[in-house]
């Protein structure tokens, strides 16, 4: 039976290469990182002087066999260290956080020291792909969070709500007009 520890070799050797890192190993998981300190993606977001941190938080459930995948979006305030590398945001900098499976595309246009210009592209889906191929071939599924799998659940009563409720005032004025 795979353990978190076996999961996070697996996606540490996927991310080799790429922008993700592994931060914060727990015992029942961790946390995947976008490590956006490129400079591509501080002139798309120094223009507004906010930072998005995009994480994975990775949780092998105590069956072994299952894999909860929970993304979180942070908007923060950025600050750069001596050596240019992102700070880590401190309490206060935090502006906005987003939890469950967020789906998003960032693209900008940057110039590379000899003025030629590329087109850089961030989707957060990578990072999910990253972990959920990993767990595969460790034989794990990987299956929404709690927190995801409630906001479901609610949004389905509300819908099933607004419905029943739209389905009464439909009545009630069939009703009422024929009389």
């Amino acid at each position: 039976m795979p353990t978190a520890e076996d999961l996070a070799a697996a996606v540490r050797a996927r991310a080799a290469g790429t922008p993700y890192r592994i931060v914060d190993e727990r015992p029942d998981g961790f946390e995947l990182r976008f490590d956006r300190p490129d400079a591509a993606w501080w002139s798309v977001f120094s223009r507004r002087r906010l930072a998005t941190l995009d994480t994975h938080l990775v949780r092998v459930l105590p069956d072994g066999a299952r894999v909860e995948l929970t993304d979180v979006v942070r908007h923060t305030r950025w600050a750069l260290d001596a050596d240019g590398r992102f700070v880590e945001p401190q309490k206060g900098w935090v502006r906005s956080v987003a939890r469950g499976t967020i789906r998003s595309t960032y693209r900008t246009s940057v110039a590379d020291a000899d003025g030629r210009r590329t087109t850089a592209v961030y989707d957060t889906s990578v990072g999910r792909r990253l972990v959920t191929e990993a767990a595969q071939g460790l034989g794990m599924t990987v299956v929404a969070s709690a927190g995801t799998r409630v906001g479901v659940v609610v949004g389905i009563v509300a819908a099933a709500f607004g419905v029943a409720v739209a389905l009464g005032a439909v009545v009630m004025v069939l009703v009422l007009g024929s009389g």
